[in-house]
């Protein structure tokens, strides 16, 4: 997993963020499309020098399912967690191409990061496994600059997936103090984590020099 979105309960104070003279009104406008009750729980890929596992040259980092499960047994409060995964794909139609973050979400995704809907609609439980897709704003424009996208089939790497939503376009956030990554949103195409899982897989290998990182 890449990430893990979760609501916390405004009882449970876990998040930390300096609101003092420093920070603008657009970092505390970022905050507040966040969510004061949500943290996001990030993989950071390690320096390529620090030692995984001795002369092990295959270095695997990431968060798991089972941590997950382990964060909703210990720590009470939690109303819901949100697995994610971000993987850099291309899109296409004919010959148009979106360079895009494809994000393997589950249906609570929508509510977490405050998206909204422009047509169509968002993953379903329904959706599980299948091969559909919704679209972020800039992504659905750049594929179907004049056509509604909505039951159109696009490639999602090299396997056909149809069209169900596009979600309205949103303020990229710029990263504020260390704390929250930048992010532009309308660059996204949403699936199912399980058809992630299944199609692209869990386990992603780059080679460099004589090692392998996953």
């Amino acid at each position: 997993l890449a990430a893990l979105g979760i609501f916390i309960g405004t009882s449970t104070v876990i998040w930390l963020v300096a609101m003092g003279e420093g920070v603008s009104h657009r970092a505390q406008q970022q905050i507040k499309e966040l969510g004061a009750n949500n943290i996001i729980v990030r993989t950071r890929k390690p320096n390529s020098d620090d030692d995984f596992a001795g002369n092990n040259r295959m270095k695997i980092y990431g968060l798991k399912r089972k941590d997950h499960e382990r964060i909703e047994k210990i720590i009470p409060g939690i109303r819901r967690i949100v697995p994610m995964r971000e993987v850099r794909f291309q899109l296409r139609l004919d010959n148009r191409t979106a360079d895009s973050i494809l994000v393997g979400c589950t249906e609570d995704y929508l509510e977490l990061n405050r998206l909204e809907m422009a047509r169509g609609r968002w993953l379903a439980g329904r959706d599980h496994g299948e091969k559909v897709v919704v679209l972020a704003d800039e992504t659905a424009k750049r594929l179907f600059p004049f056509e509604n996208p909505i039951g159109r089939t696009i490639w999602v790497g090299s396997e056909f997936y149809v069209v169900i939503g596009q979600t309205r376009s949103r303020e990229a956030s710029a990263a504020i103090g260390g704390s929250l990554d930048s992010r532009d949103y309308n660059l996204d195409a949403y699936i199912p984590l399980a058809t992630l899982e299944e199609r692209v897989g869990d386990f992603v290998a780059k080679r460099v020099g004589d090692d392998f990182q996953g």
